[in-house]
């Protein structure tokens, strides 16, 4: 008897096993990034072709788009291979008026991107999701399937433990040792942790408190307001 994320697997191999060399795009949804590494591996181990994997280089949408961008990394790919896209999400602003000009760009672009020419796969956080429907829906409504995958207790509890370490058991506030890049980091897997948690307990307190923390402590006042 498989489980319930081999069944979404196996589902995700014979769509990617048939597609053409054409530009297709997936979405496959695991809150955590670790979680879309571990489970980005254990397709390609399964899959009849070849996978181009690429992380997204946070600079790559700051200082490009990522049509171009792309396009320079997969010159080496074989055309025939498939394309998992990894850390997108990372790689986006958190600061809400910086997101929206990200996202309206990669909406503006979605032909560029479809030039190159592959099947696509993009490894998100349930979350960005709904942000890309709002503010790139037609870049979004291009998408050909959306699986969504579980994160296992293992994940879970791993993040757990490092969210405590470092924001729970020290005695001073986390976010006044960190430098700008770990706060935004940490942003990012806390938004993550609380599309998880969605018990209004102590522990989804905690993370709400240290959101707002470094929302504020990086001067993003809307955003920390917010929480």
């Amino acid at each position: 008897m498989t489980t319930p994320e081999q069944d979404i697997l196996n589902r995700l191999k014979k769509t990617l096993n048939r597609t053409e060399n054409d530009f297709n795009l997936f979405f496959c949804l695991s809150n955590l990034t670790t979680e879309q590494q571990r489970l980005g591996a254990l397709l390609s181990n399964q899959l009849k072709r070849a996978v181009c994997e690429i992380n997204i280089d946070k600079d790559a949408l700051q200082n490009n788009t990522l049509d171009a961008w792309l396009t320079h990394q997969l010159q080496n790919c074989p055309k025939e291979n498939l394309v998992f896209i990894y850390q997108l999400s990372d790689a986006l602003p958190n600061q809400q008026q910086e997101l929206n000009k990200t996202l309206q760009q990669l909406n503006w672009r979605r032909s560029a991107l479809a030039k190159i020419n592959r099947p696509v796969v993009i490894w998100l956080p349930a979350y960005r999701i709904k942000q890309l429907a709002e503010y790139a829906p037609d870049f979004y409504d291009w998408y050909s399937q959306t699986y969504e995958f579980n994160s296992s207790e293992q994940g879970l509890n791993e993040h757990h433990v490092l969210f405590q370490n470092t924001f729970i058991e020290p005695e001073l506030g986390a976010h006044l040792h960190m430098s700008k890049n770990e706060k935004e980091r940490w942003l990012h897997t806390l938004s993550s942790l609380l599309a998880e948690h969605l018990e209004k307990d102590s522990y989804y307190a905690n993370l709400i408190n240290e959101q707002g923390l470094l929302y504020h402590s990086l001067n993003y006042f809307n955003e920390a307001l917010k929480d």
